[in-house]
């Protein structure tokens, strides 16, 4: 760095450089100093000494007095005392660093350290920046990928033995900063393939997406990413295989061919959907291939309709699942109605998943079919160990009867599932059934006058549902009502003293019971809420 006492000498600029060394010389010296080959400057008393890089390594001296400012080089155009080229590229960075000098010294806040670094030669600062920069493996690996980019060292080789230094296996990491940590290396590492990719042909890319989404995969066997640190990573190298495997400009077979193994692979979880993220890649034609090599093996397979559940093991499942999932995602893309009814029977072990053929089908006006997997459902759901399951019976059945405009029927079916299992929002589906079948009945009093029969049925607390009921209809004193004589749950009875605010003489002896709730153990009353204590 510039000594400060030296700039109060000789005053010079860049027209003292052109007087020395003319014009010719000076556009050559201005050359190698933007060039950067000037060296470090040593700096003792009024003398400059520098080594400059021409056809060979030349020393420059710089004499600056009071009076002076003189320089030579050992060059043969300097012969040891003319002011050549190189002594003018050298007098160039003086000068810079005196400038930056200058502009320091009147600097201010945050441009102080700026302006500081600025003043420091090449040298010293790299050394600081070095130093600390190897203070932090993360920050290391980030620019030695630099270092190695810029010098042109990265290679296919290099760049996969980067890949499993940085993906070790068998960490058994489970705390949150070390999961943390692991996969902040990992995202440097795909950020910088993300850099490199034009750089490598489209098939060393992929093999380098395909070998960092498979040490991924594995290192997750013993690494707790409860916390999602990998989906960037993932993420990005799903955009960075999807782009690859586009530019490889493979016959259409070979791309269906390579989407079809990496599927049926451990890893596929890992990648973009298939085959519905590489549609623009696949086309029509590599679409139809990927469909009717899966339908082979589909075929292959026995159906499994009808047969309850609980008798077919999850292993003998598996492979279905495996294949239906594209071959629905292809039948829906092309449209195909008949084609999805097929993979959905072929694999319906369950009354919900015949449900779901039989909601396709009214779903597409297809009447007769629906009502057909509905019984089908309905005669598989006797079997069923779960009589609650039977509630999405019933709601199918209701929306077919709504399609054949039966409303009565499915208003009394709305009623029926009511009864069986009350709750506000089957009470608003009651409701809502009666308006639309045109049925002027009192079904509020009708519901609470049900309700109120059934106080002591396990579950949610008849009373509580009397008074979302009343809240509900806009009848908030008659829940006034029901809360002063029952026990409420706290949520429900807040909710009534918010909406009775004007009502201070009735809702003061219900603030009190909040009270004695929340300052004493909570007691079960045995209907699923705590009891409140007495009035």
């Amino acid at each position: 760095m510039i000594d400060k006492a030296i700039t109060s000498l000789k005053p010079f600029d860049q027209n003292t450089l052109v007087s020395l060394a003319g014009k010719p010389a000076y556009r050559r010296g201005e050359n190698y100093y933007r060039d950067e080959l000037v060296g470090d400057l040593k700096l003792k008393g009024n003398t400059i000494v520098a080594e400059v890089e021409g056809n060979e390594i030349y020393q420059v001296t710089l004499r600056h007095t009071a009076r002076v400012f003189e320089g030579s080089c050992d060059c043969p155009a300097s012969e040891g005392f003319d002011f050549c080229k190189h002594c003018v590229a050298t007098g160039l960075k003086y000068l810079s660093q005196i400038q930056n000098l200058e502009i320091l010294e009147g600097s201010k806040g945050s441009d102080l350290l700026k302006n500081y670094l600025l003043s420091l030669d090449k040298s010293t600062l790299a050394a600081h920046l070095q130093d600390l920069i190897a203070e932090d493996p993360l920050t290391e690996d980030q620019w030695m990928l630099k270092a190695e980019m810029a010098s042109g060292k990265t290679s296919h080789k290099s760049f996969k033995k980067r890949i499993t230094k940085a993906i070790p296996y068998n960490r058994d990491l489970y705390r949150y900063a070390q999961v943390r940590s692991f996969f902040a290396r990992v995202e440097v590492l795909v950020e910088t393939l993300q850099q490199l990719s034009t750089g490598f042909a489209p098939e060393r890319a992929l093999e380098l997406i395909d070998y960092a989404l498979l040490r991924i995969n594995r290192a997750l066997g013993t690494i707790d990413d409860s916390g999602g640190f990998r989906f960037y990573s993932v993420e990005t190298l799903g955009e960075l295989h999807i782009q690859a495997l586009a530019e490889t400009g493979w016959p259409i077979k070979k791309i269906a061919g390579y989407l079809l193994d990496l599927y049926a692979d451990e890893n596929a979880e890992l990648y973009p959907e298939i085959p519905a993220s590489y549609l623009s890649i696949l086309g029509d034609e590599g679409l139809g291939i990927f469909n009717d090599t899966l339908q082979a093996e589909w075929d292959e397979l026995p159906s499994l309709e009808g047969k309850p559940d609980r008798l077919v093991e999850w292993r003998t499942q598996q492979p279905y699942w495996n294949l239906q999932a594209p071959l629905l995602f292809i039948a829906r893309q092309r449209g195909d109605l008949d084609g999805e009814i097929a993979l959905r029977a072929k694999i319906a072990t369950s009354d919900h998943l015949l449900l779901d053929i039989s909601k396709l089908c009214l779903q597409h006006d297809r009447l007769e079919e629906a009502i057909d997997w509905w019984q089908k459902a309905a005669e598989l759901a006797k079997k069923s160990i779960s009589p609650a399951r039977n509630f999405g019976l019933a709601e199918q059945e209701i929306k077919i009867l709504c399609y054949q405009e039966k409303f009565d029927q499915a208003l009394e079916l709305r009623w029926s599932v009511f009864q069986r299992s009350p709750g506000l929002e089957r009470y608003r589906q009651l409701t809502a059934m009666a308006r639309q079948a045109g049925d002027e009945s009192n079904w509020y009093q009708k519901s609470v006058e049900y309700l109120d029969s059934q106080t002591d049925r396990p579950g949610q607390s008849a009373y509580d549902l009397i008074a979302e009921i009343h809240l509900h209809e806009r009848h908030p004193e008659r829940a006034l009502s029901l809360a002063t004589n029952q026990e409420l749950n706290p949520s429900i009875l807040l909710e009534i003293i918010r909406i009775n605010r004007d009502q201070q003489t009735e809702i003061l002896p219900l603030y009190i019971r909040l009270a004695e709730f929340n300052i004493q153990p909570a007691e079960y009353t045995g209907v699923g809420f705590p009891s409140v204590g007495p009035c």
